[in-house]
């Protein structure tokens, strides 16, 4: 996976991004976008639990938006959510993202299919 990372950065219109969030030395999370396409790319992050709570990822997610608006020429950013996890759908809001709806039953996983809340920042 790293080396598939590496490879993408360095090409002038990758197809997806990657940063480690690293605190005091530490791997805390990872933030990056996915399936970059012209002018839109999805989000995608994680945090390790001990380090929620604290507003790292909301600013992680402010900075790499705006960092990818200007490096890539995005005008829009999006993410999927599943309906449980409302820790990131407020973090999504708190870094100025609006919920655009929900995508019934999009995702299947094991025969079970699941709903995805769409978030979304545009310039």
């Amino acid at each position: 996976m790293l080396a598939r990372v590496r490879k993408e950065a360095r090409k002038k219109q990758p197809r997806m991004f990657l940063l480690a969030i690293v605190i005091d030395g530490e791997l805390a999370g990872c933030i990056g976008f996915e399936s970059i396409d012209k002018h839109k790319a999805e989000l995608g992050f994680w945090l390790g639990e001990e380090y929620w709570g604290q507003g790292i990822m909301t600013q992680a997610i402010r900075l790499f938006t705006r960092y990818g608006m200007d490096r890539f020429g995005l005008r829009r950013v999006y993410a999927y959510v599943f309906p449980f996890n409302r820790a990131s759908m407020k973090v999504l809001e708190k870094a100025g993202y609006k919920k655009e709806g929900v995508l019934r039953k999009d995702f299947e996983k094991n025969g079970k299919f699941s709903d995805f809340h769409i978030y979304a920042k545009v310039r």
